[in-house]
């Protein structure tokens, strides 16, 4: 905003356009944000066939999953104002008559966390799936304990075996299933 004291309807009036300024001789402002963000995430599955891969009459299938994803934000705020510019260039922070600090804040936050899934499938007929994710963040402090949140989960299928297709055929399909898990 312009020195306006040489405007008489800014004099007259006693009004003028600034932010921070208490009176008609103008301001500079400038305000700086700045956000960096950073994200890791790494996973690995391993799969296996026991029939295929170690030539077993079972059919034993297994997954298991492995993940780390780590995640850090900065976030940085950094407001001057300066007050009282001249008449004539050169108009700038440097030919103010003062210089303010309005706001310094930095916000770190850091989250990460370790994700371990377990699958076992004995062909269609049943199966058994668990694991667990544990996270840490820096918004509950540095001495703050991991939240960690299980899950566990099954399935039996009559369906697949012999008894159920020679006596149940219009029932193509059944399948049980019980799962636990947390979240937060």
């Amino acid at each position: 905003w312009l020195n306006q004291s040489n405007n008489v309807n800014s004099n007259f009036y006693n009004s003028w356009a600034g932010y921070f300024g208490s009176d008609n001789t103008g301001e500079i402002d400038n305000f700086q944000y700045n956000t960096t963000f950073q994200n890791f995430l790494a996973n690995a599955t391993i799969k296996t066939d026991f029939q295929n891969d170690f030539h077993s009459k079972l059919p034993i299938t297994t997954s298991t999953k492995i993940g780390f994803d780590y995640r850090k934000n900065h976030y940085q705020e950094y407001d001057t104002w300066a007050h009282g510019l001249p008449f004539a260039p050169p108009i700038n922070v440097a030919s103010t008559n003062d210089q303010h600090i309005a706001d310094d804040y930095v916000e770190p936050f850091i989250t990460y966390g370790f994700l371990v899934d377990q699958v076992i499938n004995y062909g269609d007929y049943a199966g058994v799936a668990g694991g667990f994710r544990s996270d840490w963040s820096s918004a509950f402090g540095g001495g703050s304990s991991p939240f960690t949140f299980p899950h566990l989960n099954g399935f039996f299928a009559p369906s697949s075996f012999d008894f159920w297709k020679n006596n149940l055929p219009a029932i193509n399909y059944f399948k049980l299933k019980a799962s636990y898990g947390e979240a937060g």
